[in-house]
């Protein structure tokens, strides 16, 4: 799991790499963010966050979209703070995670 708060926790990816592309896209759509995004990889199931202990698995989204090979699934905490999940749809996801997306999709 990675955490990108602020766009200088994008160095924690490589430059030429989809995913660095589609958080610091999304960085400059959200402008001021209340909340960040957690990049969810390959073993991780507990989110273990000061805003949110869950298994993300039987996690309720408030939404989740689909776009090529990633789901980005969004949890509010409260009215003004959310968190973005990226999930690449790989041969790894989880197949429970996988159905808890799909049932959240929008």
């Amino acid at each position: 799991m990675k955490i990108f708060k602020t766009r200088k926790d994008l160095k924690q990816l490589a430059k030429d790499t989809p995913l660095y592309r589609i958080i610091k896209q999304c960085f400059k759509r959200t402008g001021h963010l209340d909340g960040y995004f957690v990049l969810i990889e390959e073993g991780d199931r507990n989110i273990d966050l000061p805003e949110l202990q869950a298994d993300i698995t039987t996690l309720s989204f408030d939404g989740v979209f689909k776009v090529g090979k990633l789901y980005h699934g969004i949890y509010l905490t409260n009215n003004t703070f959310g968190l973005e999940f990226l999930i690449p749809d790989t041969d790894w996801l989880n197949e429970n995670l996988k159905s808890n997306l799909d049932a959240h999709l929008h």
